[in-house]
């Protein structure tokens, strides 16, 4: 590409560039659900943990896809778009270096809330931070029509907002591991309790508030009062039963950080 060239070469807006990296998103997605579809059906995936594994496997391909064809300058969304990644001075395409630490940059635009591609507003190129650390910028490859573009605009809008939501979400609002671990082990041992509050019943035809009659029935009084000193906050479990022992509400608040109250009743 000459000099000439180069100064012909049309910067894509951010807009035309969101709606590029979600078709590659909404593609890989939809592969990963018919795929999972075909393996639960063929009973090879019968468990969560199975599924998760799919699913890590799946985004590291999605990861690996980004980085190669990046470095060819465009992936199956920037092709339908029509815009290309080069580097900044517009003359050659990106090394897999430099496309590996721009793709870097997309999972730093997630943490910072999108407030690295936010940046793109601020600077005639429309470069955001993966293009500060790729030495890149994103070009158009054809001239768009208005109508694509206000369409451009509008889906992009609507994308950036979401992705800032989902982040928003994710880091602020959203359970961490830790505490999605605690509460599945308090409603775990809920269950287990129940299974002990209907074998107390068909044994004695009426429900109790009293543990040490569930221990019994249990088999293993210390390790039932083990499990439940992990999975609830002391002082923060009770049985409650109505006045005709007919009914029962097991409660108490998980360990997690936000000492949720979770409850079982009946």
């Amino acid at each position: 590409m000459n000099e000439e060239q180069t100064e012909e070469l049309v910067t894509a807006s951010l807009f035309e560039r969101v709606v590029a990296f979600v078709i590659d998103l909404a593609l890989f997605n939809f592969l990963l659900i018919v795929l999972g579809h075909i393996l639960i059906r063929l009973g090879l995936i019968n468990n969560q943990n199975t599924l998760s594994i799919l699913v890590s496997v799946f985004y590291f391909v999605f990861f690996v896809y980004l980085v190669l064809f990046t470095a060819k300058g465009k992936t199956f969304g920037k092709m339908l778009v029509g815009i290309e990644v080069v580097n900044k001075d517009g003359k050659s395409n990106l090394t897999l270096k430099q496309s590996l630490f721009r793709v870097l940059g997309y999972i730093l635009n997630f943490i910072t809330l999108s407030g690295g591609f936010l940046l793109g507003f601020f600077n005639q190129q429309n470069r955001t931070l993966p293009d500060f650390l790729a030495s890149s910028i994103v070009i158009s490859t054809r001239k768009k029509s208005s109508s694509e573009e206000i369409a451009f605009s509008i889906l992009g809008t609507i994308t950036i907002c979401a992705f800032i939501l989902l982040a928003y979400y994710i880091f602020f609002k959203a359970p961490s591991p830790f505490d999605q671990k605690k509460l599945a082990l308090a409603k775990t041992q809920l269950e287990n309790l129940a299974y002990l509050e209907e074998l107390h019943k068909e044994n004695f035809g009426y429900y109790t508030e009293d543990l040490r009659r569930l221990s019994l029935i249990s088999g293993d009084g210390v390790q039932l009062n083990r499990d439940l000193q992990n999975a609830f906050r002391r002082l923060g479990f009770k049985i409650g039963l109505s006045a005709d022992k007919r009914s029962y509400r097991i409660e108490g608040y998980a360990k997690d950080s936000k000492e949720t109250l979770v409850f079982k009743e009946k």
